[in-house]
């Protein structure tokens, strides 16, 4: 006899007619017409406004499977009388854990993933029947274990997190940052001097063991959850906790976890891709030493009792909450999404509105090994509503401006440099001249002819030379640039 659980509400069961949803009555005119699905109960959560169907479906598989997947499943359909989509519950009790079903408030029954699509895409060609044959297209799938396509990408291991926290790019084990909150759940790890309302943390980097996807995990909410994940994963991170608590100069710092997952398609597949989760802990290592029986406190002291051990049930007590960790933008990270791979050296003169657009796209991929900036013009209030730089550079010369923004975007100080000089009697300064002389590429956008023709006659120089400008119909003018 097949067990069946269904979700931990009290259902009251009735006859179609208490059905008042439209959506539910779609639904139950759908499975009264579709040859593969029978009705068994329908009716309303005690005190919730929410409908259900009890529906067995038939499902198309082969005899041999890759999935238990039986001929045929029992389901629920929940629906509630807003714009949401129907929730799908198989409800046979030893239905296995399988890709593509949602992460509940409750292990079962197990609740299945019909669409990738937001609720907005999928309204607007769903149709009940569409949607009964979409439950069973997911069990026939599931059955030869095809549901997740080869081309899709990977299941990610958590699907949820409270935030995000940007961290620099060269961290190791056991430094101390402190963490600003820069906007709701958004974090920045820094090493400068810390603002009054910042907290110290100690960081930790782990690599677990390769992980093969398919199945989402609940992510944890508690330093006892962190900790089984950890050990699941090769990770004794109860070691590192009882090196914090002999070490009295980490007690007033908290713990942040950086935890970096390979991920595989197949157990004997490569490593495709490798997901980072960062675990914040608000709790200082004192509080928590003293919350897990480690530690006790007298006043202002604290002390470590000897031979104690921790109190993984009060681990439960320590809430923990988990950030999708971003590194910090530098020369590196902008050609890998860029896609850009230039160490040219390149000298660009002119840095007006045309200018500071090109150089401020190129910049930002890191194109190029390093500039030279050429241009003695000062930025004025009306150039702001074309050129590149901000308000509180007005003032500035555009050259050396746009140089320091660049470098402070890739996070290198050297890779560019600018030079406050006018080309324009065809005499150029001794500097100047080893840099074109040096430079593989040199751009114009000075937007002036006599400036062109001087650098294109530089016969001595062998780089590549180009000239940008935009031409105007005479007479309609163009505007201060």
């Amino acid at each position: 006899m097949t067990n069946y659980l269904f979700p931990p509400y009290n259902r009251i069961a009735n006859g179609i007619e208490s059905l008042s949803f439209d959506l539910s009555k779609d639904i139950l005119r759908a499975v009264a017409l579709h040859e593969y699905c029978s009705l068994i109960e329908v009716g309303k959560y005690d005190g919730i406004e929410v409908e259900y169907l009890i529906v067995d479906v038939s499902i198309q598989r082969p005899q041999i499977v890759v999935n238990p997947i039986k001929y045929e499943e029992r389901i629920l359909i929940e629906i509630k009388n807003d714009d949401s989509i129907p929730w799908v519950y198989t409800l046979r009790e030893d239905f296995p854990r399988l890709p593509h079903q949602n992460l509940m408030g409750f292990e079962k029954p197990r609740c299945v993933c019909l669409y990738e699509q937001s609720k907005e895409e999928v309204w607007v060609t769903w149709t009940a029947f569409s949607f009964l044959e979409r439950i069973r297209d997911w069990f026939s799938q599931s059955a030869k274990g095809e549901l997740h396509q080869e081309n899709q990408p990977l299941e990610p291991f958590f699907i949820n997190s409270i935030g995000n926290i940007i961290i620099p790019h060269n961290f190791n084990t056991g430094d101390i940052f402190f963490i600003s909150l820069i906007s709701k759940n958004n974090f920045i790890v820094t090493s400068q001097k810390p603002s009054r309302n910042d907290i110290p943390f100690c960081l930790e980097v782990y690599r677990s063991i390769p992980v093969v996807h398919g199945l989402i995990n609940k992510e944890p909410q508690n330093l006892q959850d962190l900790i089984h994940l950890l050990n699941e994963h090769g990770i004794d991170f109860t070691m590192r906790l009882n090196e914090y608590f002999r070490d009295t100069s980490k007690y007033k710092l908290s713990p942040l976890i950086l935890l970096y997952i390979p991920r595989k398609r197949f157990s004997e597949g490569a490593i495709e891709s490798i997901e980072k989760y960062a675990f914040l802990c608000l709790d200082t290592i004192e509080e928590i030493g003293i919350k897990l029986g480690i530690l006790a406190k007298e006043g202002d002291n604290v002390a470590l009792l000897i031979g104690s051990q921790i109190d993984f049930d009060s681990a439960v007590d320590i809430p923990i909450g988990i950030l999708k960790p971003y590194s910090e933008y530098d020369k590196k990270l902008a050609r890998v999404v860029s896609k850009v791979s230039n160490e040219s050296k390149i000298v660009q003169v002119g840095l007006g509105a045309i200018g500071s657009g090109l150089f401020n796209l190129l910049s930002r991929s890191a194109f190029g090994g390093h500039w030279t900036l050429v241009d003695d013009d000062v930025l004025l209030p009306h150039n702001l509503y074309r050129h590149s730089l901000l308000n509180f550079q007005v003032g500035q010369f555009k050259s050396q401006a746009s140089s320091d923004t660049a470098n402070f975007i890739v996070g290198d100080e050297a890779y560019s440099t600018s030079i406050v000089e006018k080309i324009g009697s065809g005499a150029v300064s001794v500097e100047l001249r080893e840099k074109l002389q040096d430079a593989e590429l040199i751009i114009d956008t000075s937007a002036s002819l006599s400036v062109s023709r001087i650098l294109s006659r530089m016969d001595e120089h062998k780089a590549r030379r180009i000239s940008f400008f935009l031409n105007v119909p005479l007479g309609s003018g163009t505007g201060p640039l």
